[in-house]
């Protein structure tokens, strides 16, 4: 029962209620009369309490749904928003204009973790002086050597002469040479990283335009440029932030793709699919037979890594359709009303029998269940070549077949 037939039941009963409760009197010496009245005044309260929380659940529901209805605005306005910008990328690339730079779109977790640490530490002169204090301890410990000092030197020249990737883009924190009064003193080179700790953020200035006009990732020359450091020793492992996907050419973050091991002869990157074309492949496989079990290269996709970037409605359909395309002869009820799947629990000596319907079905012909031996049947066409050989006939009863052993080719 819906909420809306429930709230008009409720008021009927209220109705009722007040309607029995007027017709008793307010005061009387008769105990059953007074007990009576006592009831339905209980039971007029008990409705009243599930009509008002009937009536706060609906409330509750339209909020709810008008909320995810501006979601869904949103999110469709945001993405015209981001191919609009694409777009004018491109067209200022195909034009011979500069790509304006725009502000690197953070992680949420990234973000509401800075804030975090902002708000745990305060920062202030004293702060700021300690931790200079911090790092000049740290770099003092170790004298440096004057080759040590020139390598030094020449990294940091090496790494001027890179491209900027913006300051949420994998940027190694350093401490240039300070320019001292005397020419002997030298700063040793300083860069600081965190350990274990994830940083996922989006930055368009890590995108460059190929020879072929396609945007595509940009290579970064020293690999340590898109390390994450992680691990439970601590140690760089390399983490891509977004990849391309291999459907609709698209770049997207690498937390919403789903990446498989596959890749082209040639191709740097692996196979990618976003939510999207990972959800249309899979929707495909469900009504189209010969795109069932999804695959990429010929392999086929695990089911189980998909979870996470499918729909549960989409997921769930899925599985309650696996088992029939991953039969190879299937049968499906003979009655054109019905044309329902018949599982193969319900197939008894070639006859399949519709849960839905009840209709007889035989297996082998796909046709309405009929006596005898079925036409469709291999041994069957066998045996019936042999009796057009050897001019055998079937009785008119029975159907069953008669060898002529002696006398003349009639049956009477």
């Amino acid at each position: 029962m819906d909420s809306a037939t429930a709230q008009v039941v409720l008021k009927l009963q209220l109705d009722d209620v007040d309607a029995i409760l007027k017709t008793l009197p307010k005061t009387d010496k008769n105990g059953a009369v007074n007990s009576e009245r006592v009831a339905f005044a209980a039971l007029g309260d008990e409705l009243l309490r599930k009509w008002n929380n009937l009536r706060g659940q609906a409330f509750a529901r339209n909020i709810v749904q008008e909320e995810n209805s501006s979601r869904e605005a949103y999110k469709k306005l945001l993405g015209e928003e981001q191919q609009a910008e694409r777009d004018h990328d491109l067209a200022c690339r195909l034009s011979g204009k500069p790509v304006p730079q725009r502000p690197a779109v953070q992680h949420a977790y990234a973000m509401y973790k800075n804030v975090a640490d902002q708000k745990s530490e305060p920062v202030n002169d004293k702060t700021l002086a300690d931790k200079d204090l911090r790092s000049d301890l740290t770099s003092m410990q170790t004298k440096p050597s004057k080759n040590g000092l020139l390598s030094g030197k020449k990294r940091l020249a090496e790494d001027d002469l890179k491209p900027d990737l913006g300051p949420n883009s994998f940027k190694r924190a350093r401490v240039d040479d300070a320019k001292d009064e005397d020419d002997n003193s030298i700063t040793p080179n300083i860069r600081t990283t965190t350990s274990k700790k994830r940083t996922v953020s989006l930055d368009p200035a890590i995108f460059r335009e190929n020879e072929d006009g396609r945007t595509k990732r940009a290579k970064l020359d020293n690999p340590t440029n898109e390390s994450l450091l992680s691990g439970h020793d601590g140690t760089a492992q390399t983490g891509t932030l977004s990849a391309t996907c291999s459907s609709c050419l698209d770049i997207h973050a690498a937390c919403n793709m789903l990446q498989l091991p596959c890749r082209n002869d040639g191709d740097v990157e692996a196979h990618a699919y976003c939510r999207e074309c990972l959800t249309r492949l899979f929707e495909c496989s469900i009504t189209d037979t010969s795109h069932f079990p999804p695959r990429c290269c010929s392999k086929i996709i695990p089911i189980f890594n998909c979870i996470p970037f499918l729909p549960s409605a989409v997921f769930s359909r899925f599985v309650a359709k696996r088992e029939e395309l991953e039969m190879v002869d299937r049968t499906y009820c003979s009655n054109k009303t019905c044309s329902n799947w018949i599982r193969p629990a319900s197939i008894v000596a070639d006859t399949a029998t519709c849960a839905e319907c009840a209709q007889k079905t035989c297996v082998t012909c796909k046709n309405e269940r009929h006596d005898g031996l079925c036409p469709e049947d291999k041994d069957v066409k066998k045996l019936m070549g042999v009796a057009k050989a050897k001019r055998w006939q079937t009785c008119p009863k029975c159907k069953e077949m008669v060898e002529l052993e002696r006398g003349c080719f009639h049956i009477t």
